[in-house]
């Protein structure tokens, strides 16, 4: 698993660093390669999936650091916890698209 997160993370990196990169080599200025980075739909999108990467690598960094390894009861404890917090949504999924056909629609 982390050999395939590490993969990504790197293709992602690479990807930030190229829209950083050509967004100061195009404009000169400071403030017109901001206004481009924030403005131009793809850069966006890349500049987002890495502070997903980011925020994703810290968690996972935090974890290990305050729980160390967990074991599979500890794992399924939490897998459940996560199935309640996650359960109030489906209903709402279910009223706003008002049987949509989707397995939780459909039950």
């Amino acid at each position: 698993m982390w050999g395939k997160w590490l993969l990504y993370a790197v293709a992602s990196s690479l990807m930030a660093y190229g829209v950083v990169n050509h967004a100061y080599v195009t404009r000169e200025q400071f403030y017109p390669a901001v206004i481009y980075l924030v403005t131009n739909k793809f850069s966006i999108v890349v500049l987002g999936n890495m502070g997903i990467v980011l925020v994703v690598t810290l968690a996972a960094f935090l974890k290990a650091m305050f729980l160390g390894e967990l074991k599979s009861a500890e794992v399924e404890v939490s897998r459940a916890a996560t199935g309640k917090l996650c359960a109030p949504v489906v209903p709402l999924c279910c009223r706003t698209h008002a049987m949509c056909g989707c397995s939780d629609c459909s039950a």
